[in-house]
């Protein structure tokens, strides 16, 4: 695995500092530390980011775990204000869909963030794209007790007030109506619930901070 990795890098190396007419994308959960991927981003405008955030603050750090949430957060600003190209990508499960609002405030400040006079990132600065989860299925945004899915619908509610692109605004509105149409499945829940049970113990967190 390290071997491949190194050889990704001589790769993407190879490209940036003999300017080869090559379009780069990297798909990255923004926990990098190397400094050549800042000077590939000054060096390489053709180099376009997928940023994967699926929450904010120590929420993305129980969601994704290994996160460090200082780390991610510096490299996004960085990135929206130095990047070419980038994008912000999110999937929405049952764990974090009580998360949406922060993450949304935080994408609004990037987006704003990312915006030039050449405008080279669009109007709305960095996309925001979405996959709502539905596989597995206990871990599918609906996946809900009854307790949990009306403070989702009262959450999902309060993202609808905020400032919201057009992208953004359609994923919510679909969400919600999702949350509200769905049937509990007290085995499929029981599975989430032991499923995350599982990794807190491996772990060493506690997945329902999430939920409050």
């Amino acid at each position: 695995m390290r071997r491949t990795l190194h050889n990704k890098l001589l790769l993407v190396e190879k490209i940036v500092y003999d300017q080869l007419d090559i379009d780069v994308m990297i798909t990255t959960n923004a926990s990098f530390v190397n400094d050549f991927w800042c000077e590939a981003t000054r060096l390489y405008p053709k180099l376009h980011w997928t940023v994967s955030l699926d929450a904010v603050g120590p929420a993305a750090e129980i969601v994704r775990h290994g996160t460090k949430w200082s780390v991610v957060e510096r490299n996004v600003r960085w990135l929206s204000q130095h990047a070419a190209s980038m994008d912000i990508n999110t999937v929405v499960t049952n764990l974090n869909v009580m998360q949406l609002a922060p993450l949304l405030t935080f994408v609004h400040e990037i987006q704003q963030e990312s915006r030039t006079p050449r405008g080279r990132h669009g109007d709305n600065g960095c996309r925001h794209q979405f996959h709502v989860s539905q596989r597995p299925y206990y871990l599918a945004v609906d996946n809900l007790s009854q307790e949990l899915q009306d403070r989702a619908i009262r959450h999902l509610a309060q993202c609808l007030t905020l400032d919201l692109d057009v992208e953004q605004a359609r994923t919510i509105h679909g969400v919600l109506a999702q949350v509200q149409q769905a049937k509990f499945d007290s085995v499929l829940w029981q599975r989430s619930v032991v499923f995350n049970t599982e990794l807190d113990q491996i772990r060493g967190q506690n997945h329902l901070s999430l939920y409050d």
